[in-house]
């Protein structure tokens, strides 16, 4: 029994270390896309230009830079068609996002939004 507590205790932990990684991961991904890394963006930013006809790039660059940007992409959020690995990191734009502007803040923003 006291084997199985210890096996338990050590799967959570490293559970709770996977996803603290995971979202280091995240975010440093979301900051490369902002800092214009074209493999950060490979897949997410033309799909956003393609298939929305938006500059994903520059809308997350504006939304880590003010409240109206940050209403501005998260209108491109409700219309947006990215799919696959792209979905992946814009996902992580939205999480780095609600990081930056603090839960209150973003959503604010959010409800903002036209339902």
């Amino acid at each position: 029994m006291e084997r199985f507590a210890v096996a338990t205790l050590l799967f959570f932990a490293w559970g709770a270390a996977s996803a603290d990684d995971g979202d280091r991961q995240c975010d440093a991904w979301a900051q490369a896309i902002v800092k214009g890394s074209a493999d950060a963006c490979s897949d997410l930013c033309p799909q956003a230009k393609q298939f929305d006809h938006y500059d994903y790039r520059a809308g997350l660059q504006a939304a880590f830079a003010s409240e109206p940007g940050l209403q501005h992409f998260l209108k491109y959020v409700a219309r947006s068609t990215v799919m696959g690995s792209g979905a992946e990191a814009h996902a992580c734009s939205v999480r780095a996002l609600l990081v930056h502007w603090g839960d209150q803040r973003f959503s604010t923003s959010l409800a903002s939004q036209p339902a």
